[in-house]
């Protein structure tokens, strides 16, 4: 059984067919493959795909979300003293990307302590982490992917015997995505 005078076809009859069926195929795959990149759009309207490789591509921040605060704490004392940063924003949420801390006085390297906090008041339930810088200098922290700050939220650090400076990069993103501090810290 079958469709008769298939076999009987010559070279040209069958050149023909192939090039009618790929014609008809071509662009049934050329939609397929289009389909396999997935977009998503945050509710702030960044875009985001996600290849058919499993690869995430992305847009950069616009440069103006892009920010940094700073302060610095001098002390001789033994026990542990606060600054609390100013709020990053009464209207939008904050991501931190990257912490520096420049420690410019330490009367016995490797013994005084700086912790980073989330929020005001260097709140021990918000630390991010502490350190004790061997030398005097820049120490730089990454945070990836980052520390979520939300609206009016602030950063804090302490030093113990020692003056450091510290510098929190990072940007503004809408405040519905960023409904609380990070969790887990």
């Amino acid at each position: 059984m079958g469709v008769p005078g298939i076999r009987n076809l010559g070279r040209g009859g069958w050149l023909a067919a192939g090039i009618v069926l790929a014609f008809v195929l071509a662009p049934s795959a050329a939609i397929a493959t289009a389909a396999g990149v997935t977009e998503i759009t945050g509710p702030g309207g960044q875009r985001a795909a996600v290849t058919d490789a499993g690869q995430l591509t992305t847009t950069p921040a616009s440069a103006g979300s892009f920010e940094t605060r700073g302060g610095t704490l001098v002390t001789t004392l033994t026990t542990p003293q606060c600054l609390t940063l100013p709020p990053f924003s009464a209207t939008t949420g904050f991501v931190i990307t990257q912490v520096t801390v420049s420690v410019d006085s330490d009367p016995d390297p490797g013994t005084s302590d700086l912790g980073l906090y989330e929020g005001s008041g260097c709140d021990l339930k918000r630390v991010v982490t502490t350190l004790t810088p061997a030398s005097l200098g820049m120490t730089v922290l990454p945070v990836d992917p980052g520390l979520a700050i939300p609206k009016h939220g602030t950063f804090s650090f302490a030093v113990q015997d020692m003056g450091a400076f510290v510098t929190v990069y990072g940007y503004k993103v809408p405040a519905s995505e960023v409904s609380g501090y990070t969790p887990n810290h």
